[in-house]
């Protein structure tokens, strides 16, 4: 019988050739799983072990396309714990479903189901069970259900364009049948707040934080305030109007702590850092815990300099560089834009005792 390794060559090539290709399997597993898709999908029109290759086809299709936003998206979409994702199949009577395993989520929906019936399923089973899933323990049901309902959209206008009016159909608007017009109102804040530029992502790593902070604590109203607060804060935010200076970057809480800071033009910024540097050593609110520094990618060299001279206070989470609309001074259109999650060195958790109001402390 011949070797896994001598029928690679057979399909491939050249032993040089196999290597590359398993280097990039290796290193980009996502793309293996939209390729072995591809492959399971020629099965299928060749009418070859078509219910197999049918099932293998749904599964490399929904696992590649998942795990090719969760690589692509991690650093936007912070609350995400897990790694990837896996696709099982179930028969008769069995519940459709999805758990957690080790550091992935792994999915079971029924194989009778239509190919993007099981698509849409398996993919909000997905968010639903592997985001924010230590926050969603403590803020309300209808904010826990339209953060999955907007990221799982999400998904699927950038991974499957077509489903999203059916995903919208069988999971969003059957809240409002039911009376949960909370829902559908926090879904159309998520959308004005995401279209705003990088404030949705911001959201998310705040419920991250909010997460690891509340968890193993006690469920109360004050988190799910807060959270509405916060929701509201970043929609104002959103909706701005250009050159409107006077509106507050700042959120100071119980849990969320963070500030906004927007790093103007490169003509500004050439001249000197040191007024943003002064800014947030000195111009932040009390007990500020997170600073995200946002500005043109053309800044990028300006913003990182400012990030090194703040080293001794903060620590760098996370940067990235994203195509956003955001508005920068008087200007909003959609730019390159350099994302800088700066976070508090030393931090302490600070908790309702701790604190009065918008964030100062008691004396």
């Amino acid at each position: 019988m011949p070797s896994l390794h001598s029928v690679a060559i057979f399909f491939f090539g050249s032993s040089i050739t196999v290597a590359a290709i398993a280097g990039i399997i290796v290193s980009n597993p996502e793309k293996a799983e939209k390729w072995f898709a591809l492959f399971w999908k020629l099965m299928v029109s060749l009418h070859l072990s078509l219910r197999f290759a049918h099932k293998k086809y749904v599964q490399h299709d929904f696992q590649g396309g998942v795990n090719e936003f969760i690589k692509k998206h991690a650093k936007e979409m912070p609350g995400f714990q897990v790694k990837g994702v896996k696709l099982e199949w179930v028969e008769g009577d069995v519940k459709r479903q999805a758990f957690l395993e080790a550091d992935r989520v792994v999915v079971r929906v029924k194989r009778d189901d239509p190919r993007n019936e099981n698509f849409v399923k398996a993919v909000y089973l997905f968010v639903s069970t592997a985001l924010l899933y230590r926050a969603k323990r403590y803020i309300s049901p209808p904010q826990g259900r339209a953060i999955d309902l907007f990221v799982t959209a999400d998904i699927f206008r950038e991974q499957r364009p077509e489903v999203v009016d059916h995903f919208l159909e069988e999971y969003l608007h059957p809240q409002i049948d039911d009376g949960s017009a909370r829902v559908t109102s926090l879904f159309e804040q998520f959308d004005v707040i995401s279209k705003g530029g990088l404030f949705f992502p911001v959201f998310l790593q705040e419920m991250d934080y909010l997460g690891h902070k509340v968890f193993g604590k006690a469920r109360n109203q004050e988190i799910v305030r807060e959270v509405n607060e916060l929701v509201e804060f970043l929609r104002a935010l959103a909706l701005r109007q250009v050159g409107k200076e006077e509106t507050d970057l700042h959120f100071v809480r119980a849990y969320c702590r963070f500030a906004v800071v927007i790093v103007g033009r490169a003509m500004k910024v050439k001249q000197s850092i040191t007024p943003y540097v002064r800014f947030i050593r000195n111009g932040l609110e009390q007990n500020v815990e997170t600073v995200y520094l946002v500005g043109n990618a053309e800044n990028e060299k300006a913003i990182k300099e400012v990030c090194v001279e703040l080293s001794d206070i903060f620590d760098t989470v996370s940067e990235k560089k994203m195509d956003k609309l955001v508005v920068f001074e008087r200007e909003k259109r959609k730019l390159k834009t350099f994302l800088v999650v700066l976070r508090a060195k030393n931090l302490q958790l600070y908790t309702l005792a701790d604190v009065e109001p918008y964030g100062r402390r008691q004396s």
